[in-house]
């Protein structure tokens, strides 16, 4: 039987540089996900979890696959499916999982994947990122896609995202939910590394949905003017309200969190080497040894000895003529 117990960086008890390390790998500023197991199929071997609180331009799961907890359990799931109406996640487990033996006995769990890690380190910012990409896409692609060409076609979209190792990009259908395969994932499929521009409207810039009503001339940009306006204010329905900023301030918003974060690791670098300097110091002083020093207080102790024996054998003498020569 394997006894050994698995290693936990993220324990918070860990201390020390290697915590630091940790946290700036994995710190998500307490943002993962977890929520409840309310149905479990145990012929299908799949689990939905509700009440997550995280919705799915917020979402981190990996497409491929991971593990996730049940009630302590760990199983392995190779995909999952998201529900736009309720929020819920639908996980399918992997039938030849060792722990399958304990899959379906209860519902009502507490599920989670990923771990809780209160700081703000590399998976933060990633997420940071997603985020407004995924939002600043559907509010562009929300604007153009409803618009007409130059030439009075239907537009599409312009901003997309690279599907997979090679050069396919992600469809309008699959990016609004047009297309009943993608399972409601959507914008989830963007993210800061295989964000876009459409090639079709790099090659061609009069597909881009700039007119608002094909009825008007071709001089008309409706379009145009509306998107800036989103990007300008937080008044205008449908702009991006991005900690009380418009989408222009995400940039400043997220240096902000940088410079803050590294001010306050830096200060606190400090303070423990200072502490760490003191502690040294002291240590040396206690340990240090000065040989010249050393040597000397070895014949001042050697002398003081010859004298406290001088002293002994005279008061011994004494003390035995007293006894024997006086007859006392």
């Amino acid at each position: 039987e394997d006894t050994k117990s698995t290693f936990n960086l993220s324990n918070p008890l860990l201390g020390g540089q290697l915590q630091g390390l940790a946290e700036m790998r994995d710190g998500n500023n307490g943002e993962y996900f977890n929520g409840t197991s309310t149905a479990i199929d145990k012929d299908n071997y799949t689990v939905t979890i509700s009440g997550s609180g995280m919705d799915i331009d917020n979402c981190t799961l990996a497409n491929d696959g991971g593990t996730i907890y049940l009630g302590n359990t760990a199983f392995h799931f190779t995909s999952w499916t998201y529900d736009n109406a309720t929020g819920d996640y639908t996980f399918s487990i992997d039938p030849n999982d060792s722990n399958i033996s304990l899959f379906g006995a209860k519902a009502g769990k507490n599920a989670w994947v990923g771990a809780k890690v209160n700081y703000q380190g590399i998976p933060y910012y990633m997420e940071q990122m997603n985020n407004w990409i995924r939002s600043f896409a559907s509010m562009v692609n929300g604007v153009f896609s409803a618009g007409v060409t130059s030439t009075g076609a239907d537009a599409g979209i312009l901003l997309t995202g690279v599907s997979g190792s090679g050069d396919e990009e992600y469809t309008e259908e699959q990016l609004l939910n047009k297309d009943t395969d993608t399972e409601g994932k959507g914008y989830y499929y963007l993210n800061a590394g295989n964000f876009k521009v459409a090639d079709a409207m790099i090659k061609d810039a009069t597909l881009l949905g700039t007119r608002a009503d094909a009825e008007e001339g071709v001089a008309e940009y409706k379009n145009v003017t509306k998107l800036i306006s989103l990007l300008s204010s937080t008044e205008v329905e449908g702009a991006m309200n991005y900690r009380g900023g418009s989408a222009g301030t995400f940039l400043a918003s997220i240096l902000g969190d940088s410079a803050l974060n590294m001010s306050n690791a830096n200060t606190f670098q400090s303070n423990y080497e200072s502490i760490k300097n003191t502690i040294e110091n002291q240590k040396m002083s206690v340990s240090g040894v000065d040989e010249d020093e050393e040597a000397l207080k070895m014949v001042q102790y050697q002398r003081s000895y010859t004298l406290s024996s001088k002293m002994l054998s005279t008061f011994t003498e004494i003390y035995d003529r007293l006894i024997l020569e006086t007859g006392v």
